[in-house]
C-alpha cells in the first residue's frame, strides 16, 4: 500500500477513470463544437483548429484510459477474460478507435476540403462516437452486469442503428443551409 490508504489498483483505477473523463468529455464537447462550426455551412480556420484540438484531447484521453485499463487488466487477467461485460467494453473501445481513425483520416479532410459540407458519413460517425463513449462509460460504471456479451452487443448495435437513423433523417433539419 502507498501512504497506508491507497493501493496500486486504486491508482490504476484513478488513472483509467481520468482518461475516460478526458476522452469522453472531449468527445462530447467536440461534437457540440462540430455542430456549432458547421451550422452556418462554413468552417473557418479557427474552427478547424478547435476541432483538431478537441480531436487531440479525445485521443489523449483514450490513450490514457487504454494504458491504465491494460495495467488494470494485468492485475487479474483471468477474471477479465471471463467477463462478458469486459469483453463487450473492449469491443466498444475497438469501435471507438476505428471510428476515431475514420473521422481523423476520412471525415475531417473531407470537411476541410469541402469547406464545411456535411456528409451522412460524418453525422453517422458522430452518432457512433457519442453512443460508444456513453456505452463504454455505462458498462465501466457497473461492478457487474447480469447479461451476456451477445445481449450487451445487441443493445449497443440497436442503439447505434437508432443513432445512425436519427443522424441520417435529421440531417436536413439540423443543417438546413447545406446543399
Amino acid at each position: 500500500m502507498l501512504f497506508n490508504f491507497i493501493d496500486y489498483k486504486s491508482l490504476l483505477i484513478i488513472g483509467h477513470v481520468f482518461g475516460v473523463i478526458v476522452g469522453m468529455g472531449s468527445a462530447l464537447i467536440s461534437d457540440f463544437m462540430f455542430f456549432s462550426s458547421v451550422r452556418d455551412g462554413e468552417v473557418s480556420d479557427t474552427e478547424v483548429r478547435f476541432l483538431n484540438l478537441g480531436s487531440k484531447l479525445v485521443w489523449a484521453g483514450l490513450t490514457i484510459a487504454v494504458i491504465f485499463g491494460a495495467l488494470l487488466f494485468y492485475t487479474n487477467p483471468i477474471f477479465y477474460l471471463h467477463s462478458d461485460k469486459f469483453i463487450a467494453k473492449m469491443t466498444i473501445v475497438g469501435v471507438l478507435i476505428v471510428n476515431g481513425l475514420s473521422f481523423k483520416f476520412l471525415h475531417m479532410p473531407s470537411l476541410i476540403k469541402t469547406n464545411g459540407r456535411i456528409t451522412t458519413g460524418i453525422l453517422v460517425s458522430g452518432a457512433i462516437s457519442t453512443i460508444s463513449w456513453l456505452s463504454a462509460f455505462i458498462l465501466g460504471s457497473f461492478h457487474s452486469i447480469p447479461y451476456d456479451f451477445f445481449l450487451i452487443m445487441t443493445v449497443y448495435a440497436l442503439a447505434n442503428a437508432l443513432g445512425a437513423g436519427v443522424a441520417i433523417v435529421g440531417n436536413r433539419f439540423i443543417f438546413p443551409n447545406q446543399p
